[in-house]
């Protein structure tokens, strides 16, 4: 991963991809703590790129990880593997895979005998 070249922590040991991974995965399930201790009327969700939301990445396997912390998952199809604006969901011509494939990976894999 790479940070804004502005980032005054850029290239430092204060930042690593791992770090930035254990803290969102963290962060997750601790704010899904807070919010339960809260009651009922809270979401947590995530919005993803769809980008990242390819078995293969760091961030999917996190979602994967924290799935029962998620209420829902809010993919953000455009401009990234898929582009359902111009092939539909169903076809992948200028998109790299269709929408409807990676929807039934999220479904299917990420959150498994959920409605």
């Amino acid at each position: 991963g790479t940070q804004s070249g502005r980032c005054s922590q850029r290239d430092s040991a204060l930042y690593s991809d791992a770090k930035a991974q254990n803290f969102l995965s963290t962060l997750t399930s601790l704010l899904r703590q807070k919010l339960d201790t809260l009651g009922s009327g809270y979401e947590l969700t995530h919005a993803p790129m769809d980008s990242d939301l390819v078995p293969s990445s760091k961030y999917y396997q996190i979602l994967k990880e924290q799935n029962a912390n998620l209420d829902y998952l809010m993919p953000q199809f455009y401009n990234g593997l898929t582009r359902p604006a111009v092939d539909g969901v169903l076809n992948g011509n200028q998109g790299r895979i269709s929408a409807v494939s990676m929807f039934d990976d999220l479904a299917n894999d990420l959150f498994p005998g959920q409605p």
